[in-house]
């Protein structure tokens, strides 16, 4: 089994699905990355595809809609070079409902063509069902309530037979609004009825299925649990065969088993009285949330124009680099500048999605924000599944102010290294650690690659990537340290950051 990594796949993706369906979408999204990287190996096109589709809804379900709509891109870029209608259809259908979610309804709606086309040419009735409930609820959004109902009463005559609760609980609420907004209040009446019936089913049934979920989860974490019980078994039964004259020996083994079956009962037990808890303990905590959100209008107002200012100096930024990189660009390697330029726009964007999915609109955690950052600039470049990648952050927690010029900073080294950095070798390291004394903040990024044998003005002439760096670095009052014997080796000195 050492040698399925196809079976590995699998496994990754199908755990990333269980802990998505609990609500723990940071382990999910760890385990579809883990898919991603076993798919490559394997080639399997489709396979990092449903990854790619799946880190997306993650993002959607989180409000993280720009990372959101980055991976179902990515599903969409490989559906369409793979000619997979069916995938294609289903990425279609995904990307009108996050247009919806952004209020992009002329989006939304080519999108719901492009889906339901290929849906009426497969004879999916199903699908189109799905598709004709989004066209609903785009008409409903446009206060066109008329096309709202017929779409939505089209909706509820495909999805009937298949008894999918969650699709026509949607379906119902939606045509119970409308048909109210119309003044049908007989039959909003009775389509909301029907909507309470689905709403107590699906209720139910999502109550058992959290129960199997938790079960589930209780199963992985006693798993080894369990491999240490079968060596201490294996340990036990050595002793009772060096002394037969123990005539007890099947008494002793029936209770032992007792006490294991009654101590996983109670720690079942335990486990959903923990979860519970736990659900309890997040009510009072968003309870507290809002009471402490509640600020005076003058605070509001000073945040409201901190925001703008960081926005301008944010589109600022943005400005100078795309300047910069049209100065490099050439008919022959345009494509790899503009995505060049998309990973330094997104690493800046990554900050204001974790920001708005913070507590604190004044921190971050830079362990975090580095993880997913150095993900993306990882999937920019291809064939770099045996370049190990290893962070040494701690529980670093910087502002915006300094984690935009630092992203960029790990944005431009990664994306060198990985680019330059090990051509010709077989595999590779590259170490990212963050240090704090009393007065600094030291930053170190090294790669056992092959390194340069030119000197640091002849590698900035050549390289915008570079001569960011070192912009970067004094705009953060920084020095920098640069050995390119032994591969590359950078170390960054700033003031502490804050």
């Amino acid at each position: 089994m050492a040698n399925d990594t196809l079976g590995q796949g699998s496994s990754k993706l199908n755990l990333g699905n269980v802990f998505k369906n609990i609500g723990k979408p940071e382990i999910a999204k760890s385990y579809y990355r883990e898919a991603i990287f076993i798919y490559r190996q394997q080639n399997d096109s489709n396979a990092i595809a449903n990854c790619y589709n799946n880190l997306g809804n993650v993002f959607k379900n989180e409000n993280e809609f720009d990372s959101s709509f980055y991976y179902m891109n990515k599903t969409l870029e490989i559906r369409r070079s793979t000619n997979n209608l069916a995938g294609l259809s289903f990425v279609f259908h995904n990307l009108a409902n996050l247009c919806l979610k952004v209020n992009d309804s002329e989006r939304a709606m080519r999108y719901a063509d492009s889906s339901y086309q290929i849906k009426l040419d497969r004879n999916d009735i199903y699908g189109q069902a799905t598709d004709l409930e989004v066209y609903a609820r785009i008409y409903r959004k446009a206060e066109d309530w008329s096309k709202a109902i017929k779409y939505g009463e089209r909706a509820l005559e495909l999805a009937r037979p298949f008894n999918n609760l969650d699709l026509n609980k949607e379906i119902l609420s939606n045509l119970a609004y409308c048909t109210n907004k119309t003044g049908q209040f007989e039959k909003s009446s009775n389509y909301y009825i029907e909507y309470i019936d689905a709403d107590e089913t699906l209720r139910e049934f999502n109550n058992s299925n959290q129960i199997e979920f938790a079960l589930i989860e209780y199963e992985m974490v006693a798993d080894s649990i369990q491999k240490e019980q079968m060596l201490l078994q294996k340990d036990l039964q050595e002793v009772i065969n060096e002394n037969e004259k123990l005539e007890n020996t099947v008494f002793r083994r029936n209770f032992y088993l007792i006490i294991a079956a009654l101590i996983i009962a109670i720690a079942i037990i335990t486990f959903i009285s923990i979860a519970n808890q736990k659900r309890l303990r997040r009510s009072r905590i968003e309870k507290e949330k809002l009471e402490k959100a509640s600020v005076p209008k003058e605070e509001k107002e000073i945040l409201l124009k901190e925001v703008h200012h960081r926005v301008k100096n944010n589109f600022q930024i943005i400005n100078s680099l795309i300047r910069l990189q049209t100065e490099f660009i050439t008919p022959t390697n345009y494509v790899q500048k503009l995505r060049e330029l998309e990973n330094r726009i997104r690493s800046m964007s990554l900050i204001h999605e974790k920001l708005y999915k913070s507590d604190s609109l004044s921190k971050l955690k830079v362990q975090e924000y580095f993880e997913e950052l150095i993900f993306n600039v990882r999937e920019s470049y291809d064939h770099n599944e045996n370049i190990e990648i290893i962070q040494k952050i701690g529980l670093a927690e910087f502002g915006i102010d300094s984690l935009i010029p630092l992203g960029l900073i790990v944005n431009e080294t990664i994306s060198n290294a990985l680019k330059h950095g090990f051509e010709g070798k077989e595999k590779g390291e590259i170490i990212i650690e963050l240090l704090h004394n009393e007065n600094q903040t030291i930053l170190n990024i090294s790669d056992d690659g092959i390194g340069a044998d030119l000197t640091v003005s002849e590698l900035k002439e050549e390289s915008l990537g570079l001569e960011l760096i070192f912009d970067l670095t004094d705009q953060l009052d920084g020095k920098i340290k640069l050995s390119t014997d032994n591969g590359f080796n950078y170390q960054f000195i700033f003031p502490k950051l804050k």
